[in-house]
């Protein structure tokens, strides 16, 4: 049988996650230190004893997120297991690259720390940003939806499966968005932790 590894992205984050594979596994505990020194963010305190919005902020978050995803990784391959195959959502596609040999460690740090940085930058600057996820709509009908109400500051992000998408957009524009989308049929419209 073949095993394949899948990364989650940004919104599967919590306070504590990978405390129990940092308390048990050197080679965490040394991921973590080299993911500190190269991100200058203390990412233990972060992780284990932060608060959640600190976690949720975008620049600590893709960071901390990497960080643990390949962890797990290393503790699985530790464990015996092999992955014929890697893959990715958003933010799970680094550490997928850095399974895959595609990347290095260091650089998937370096290069999520910037990520992380410039969406920060660009969410504050436009006031504020979020995303949303639609249940039950199609991308189209959800683009037209936003077209009729004149929301120019939210876009279809993210086209998942023919009835799951995400929404991006500003915080203000969001929040109009997702009563017109549920106005428009949608099942459910949710605000991801991001």
């Amino acid at each position: 049988m073949k095993t394949c590894i899948l990364f989650p992205g940004q919104g599967a984050q919590a306070i504590g996650m990978g405390k129990d594979l940092y308390d048990a596994y050197g080679k965490v505990r040394e991921l973590f230190e080299q993911a500190s020194d190269i991100t200058k963010i203390k990412l233990a305190e972060l992780i284990f004893s932060g608060t959640e919005d600190d976690l949720k902020q975008t620049k600590n978050t893709q960071v901390a997120l990497a960080l643990v995803d390949y962890a797990t990784a290393i503790v699985l391959h530790d464990m015996g297991l092999s992955f014929q195959g890697t893959a990715g959502f958003s933010l799970g596609e680094w550490p997928a690259l850095v399974e895959a040999g595609v990347l290095t460690f260091e650089s998937m740090m370096h290069l999520v720390a910037e990520r992380g940085r410039l969406m920060d930058e660009a969410g504050r600057r436009s006031g504020g940003s979020t995303m949303s996820a639609v249940l039950a709509l199609e991308p189209e009908k959800i683009e037209e939806a936003l077209k009729q109400a004149g929301i120019t500051d939210v876009w279809v992000a993210n086209y998942n499966a023919p009835n799951q998408s995400v929404i991006s957009g500003t915080e203000t524009g969001i929040a109009k968005a997702e009563e017109i989308i549920k106005a428009a049929g949608a099942r459910r419209v949710v605000r991801l932790k991001v």
